[in-house]
């Protein structure tokens, strides 16, 4: 679904809601899928178990260090009392969600392709298979690298503006759209998709990507339980991308094809 024309209000409100109700079928789809499909649970099993893992640690770290973090947070702000320490209890847990965050990412670069396999499958679709292993183990860890890099600097800035207003309405849109931007990329290279065909395709679905992004950033907001949700987000970008190739676009059935 593309806006190839500046659209009306009427037509932009038509548009958004059908917007809305395409993404909330996707995430619908997704969640039933994780939950009645035994083949993908296991494949969550190991970003699953580091995120979690890496969320207690990031907690254990940070509350060991609680008065260098609360100086580091604060500098001579808000100089000692307990609304200073009411704030840093609330912010650790928070920062431990957004490290957890970035390792199940991590983690989810490894298994995209089978993830995509099992969903594409279902609509009669298979990844065309390329030789390229050593390549693509190289670029895997580059995006990987790159990735991290990103994500992280936008959760930090997002984290640090948290309490500023108009900014932090600011920032938190420009991180759900780099988020569901990262997540389709991700997806889009689990493919073998060549970097500038990925940007063709990001252009070309910017609102249903930022559709993805939003919903995935009030998930990772959710204390403990959004790092459990995380893997829904790429299941429904995975619905989108199958969703894309059934209505014919170019690019994708470049790397897809049908099973007989």
């Amino acid at each position: 679904m593309t806006v190839s024309k500046r659209l009306s209000i009427p037509e932009g409100s038509a548009y958004m809601l059908k917007l809305l109700k395409i993404t909330s079928r996707r995430f619908y789809t997704a969640v039933v899928k994780i939950s009645c499909s035994w083949k993908l649970l296991q494949l969550l099993i190991v970003p699953y178990a580091l995120g979690l893992v890496s969320f207690l640690l990031f907690l254990l770290i940070l509350f060991s260090n609680f008065q260098a973090v609360e100086a580091g947070l604060w500098g001579t702000a808000l100089k000692g009392g307990w609304m200073r320490e009411i704030l840093t209890y609330t912010i650790i847990p928070v920062i431990a969600i957004f490290g957890a965050v970035m390792v199940i990412f991590g983690g989810f670069q490894f298994i995209l392709e089978k993830m995509l396999t099992l969903v594409l499958s279902e609509r009669g679709l298979a990844i065309i298979e390329r030789r390229e292993l050593l390549r693509s183990t190289w670029r895997v860890v580059g995006e990987l690298i790159v990735s991290f890099v990103l994500l992280g600097a936008m959760l930090s800035i997002m984290l640090c503006t948290i309490l500023i207003p108009v900014i932090n309405m600011v920032v938190a849109v420009l991180t759900t759209l780099y988020l569901g931007t990262d997540i389709l990329r991700m997806c889009l290279s689990a493919l073998r998709m060549r970097v500038g065909t990925q940007w063709n395709i990001i252009c070309r679905y910017f609102l249903e990507i930022g559709a993805i992004g939003f919903v995935t950033g009030i998930i990772v907001t959710i204390p403990v339980i959004g790092i459990f949700l995380l893997p829904v987000s790429f299941l429904a970008c995975a619905e989108a991308i199958a969703d894309w190739i059934e209505q014919g676009d170019v690019d994708l059935t470049e790397c897809i094809t049908y099973i007989r």
